[in-house]
């Protein structure tokens, strides 16, 4: 039987592989996340692999509401970075999750990466292979 890890990595290799193909106009352009752009999803989704508890609970407590943290994470994420770089990053945090990453369910973080990956895609009208 293979593990929920296992689909995990396999969906996320997968994805990236995708996600490697959009333009920079696509990565700009804003997903289905009404907050966010496509890139700031990829953001998101290196943020939940690798982002130091302790940061987070200190967005929460300054945002003072989850959504917004999570949004300002993925922002501050995002802001400095190419999705080239971000691209790269999120390989290497969905292989081995760090942070806050390391104590979420692979199942959980696999909910999270379909429904951004979705977010993304949708938004650039791209199929999912």
């Amino acid at each position: 039987m293979i593990s929920p890890r296992d689909v995990l990595r396999a969906n996320d290799e997968r994805f990236a592989d995708v996600a490697a193909g959009l333009t920079p106009e696509e990565w700009a352009a804003p997903s289905l996340c009404t907050e966010w752009s496509n890139r700031e999803v990829l953001g998101h989704l290196v943020v939940g692999c690798s982002h130091p508890v302790g940061t987070f609970l200190g967005a929460l407590v300054r945002h003072r509401n989850f959504d917004r943290a999570n949004t300002a994470i993925a922002r501050d994420a995002a802001r400095d970075r190419s999705a080239e770089a971000l691209l790269t990053d999120f390989r290497a945090v969905s292989a081995r999750p760090e942070g806050v990453g390391r104590y979420f369910p692979a199942r959980l973080l696999l909910g999270d990466h379909i429904t951004h990956e979705l977010d993304i895609l949708f938004a650039t009208s791209r199929e999912p292979n």
